[in-house]
């Protein structure tokens, strides 16, 4: 995982993890986070929680969602830069 981070977390994984209601949880990997978390700002009127440059929590509608940076998983299993070649 790449993080860009450089800042402490405000929680760690587990501790956020155990926050969030029980119910539908809906994680959004964006391109571009701040574009997306100001798009969601200024189009729903939604709230940002936390914000980082690889992370933000944003609220709204009774709801909370996640959008995670793609380099936070460029790394991963299932991302297009790590497929196997034939």
């Amino acid at each position: 995982m790449i993080m860009k981070r450089t800042k402490e977390p405000w929680m760690t994984t587990e501790d956020f993890g155990q926050s969030i209601p029980k119910g539908l949880s809906v994680n959004l990997l964006v391109k571009d986070i701040i574009r997306s978390a100001d798009f969601q700002r200024k189009i729903f009127g939604v709230d940002t929680v936390y914000e980082d440059e690889d992370f933000r929590v944003q609220s709204g509608f009774g709801s909370q969602w996640l959008l995670h940076a793609d380099h936070a998983y460029s790394e991963h299993p299932l991302s297009p830069n790590n497929s196997p070649t034939a």
